[in-house]
């Protein structure tokens, strides 16, 4: 314990008893076309959304177009003074906004050492290093400013590839956050809900020997939201988001998901 702690009286403690349960900051994941946004913005008559790589603009919703990182922390500033109407607050997407994020740290830093490029440039990974914490902060500044005030809906794409980050079982695909793994890890950790969705899609085997093949089937009209489990996705839930028939995977739609937290809070 630092010196400072012990000069300063401390707040006395509260004891809160009983759930506390606030607006959601949702991390909704999930692989391209699959109607992340237009499932997100169902979520309030009241949306506001972050626009950095301009996926709603086919959508009716009001938006606040972001090109760079600056941009992007003026508009939460200005959401978080309150002077407007909206309920949830939609970020589409994260990862982008990782990206403008990386440029910013790249061109703070050619100010002094014009030979950095990109995000790997700097000696000893320091890029990385002060991105990653930059990330970290403006999280832990969402969190103060504007978490449990606002719903809080995340938008990310995904990858596919070699899962290795688990000990205690050997590298299998599946698909993660389309960013660092460090920052993937801390978002997860912060959002109460991280939900994965996908299309309705099965695989089979035709034909024999040289011949035979895998054909994928399913119903192009149909989409699939995961809420727990690791198979597929490192999915998260702070209660239970089950169906009717108590399955941790239910069709992907705004509707779906509230009625399935309003179940969860019930147990």
């Amino acid at each position: 314990m630092a010196e400072s702690e012990t000069k300063e009286k401390p707040k006395a403690p509260t004891i809160k008893k009983g759930v506390i349960a606030a607006n959601a900051a949702i991390a909704l994941c999930g692989v391209p076309g699959v109607g992340k946004t237009t499932q997100a913005i169902a979520s309030s008559a009241n949306t506001v959304v972050i626009d950095s790589e301009r996926g709603s603009h086919w959508l009716p919703v009001d938006r606040i177009d972001v090109d760079n990182w600056k941009e992007f922390t003026s508009a939460i500033q200005m959401i978080a003074k309150g002077e407007h109407q909206y309920d949830t607050i939609v970020f589409d997407s994260w990862d982008r906004l990782c990206e403008m994020l990386d440029n910013e740290v790249v061109a703070e830093a050619q100010k002094t050492k014009p030979y950095i490029k990109s995000i790997g440039d700097f000696d000893n990974g320091q890029g990385y290093v002060k991105a990653g914490k930059r990330h970290g902060d403006t999280l832990d500044w969402i969190d103060k400013n504007l978490r449990g005030k606002y719903q809080i809906i995340v938008i990310c794409h995904v990858q596919s590839g070699s899962y290795k980050l688990d000990p205690t079982v050997e590298p299998y695909n599946k698909f993660t956050m389309k960013m660092r793994d460090k920052m993937g890890a801390r978002l997860r950790e912060w959002s109460d809900f991280c939900l994965f969705a996908n299309f309705d899609i099965e695989t089979h085997k035709t034909g024999k020997g040289w011949d035979q093949r895998v054909v994928a089937q399913g119903d192009p009209m149909k989409r699939w939201v995961h809420t727990a489990g690791t198979t597929y996705f490192d999915c998260k839930s702070r209660i239970p988001l089950l169906s009717e028939q108590g399955e941790p995977v239910f069709e992907f739609t705004w509707e779906n998901i509230e009625a399935a937290m309003k179940r969860g809070l019930k147990k």
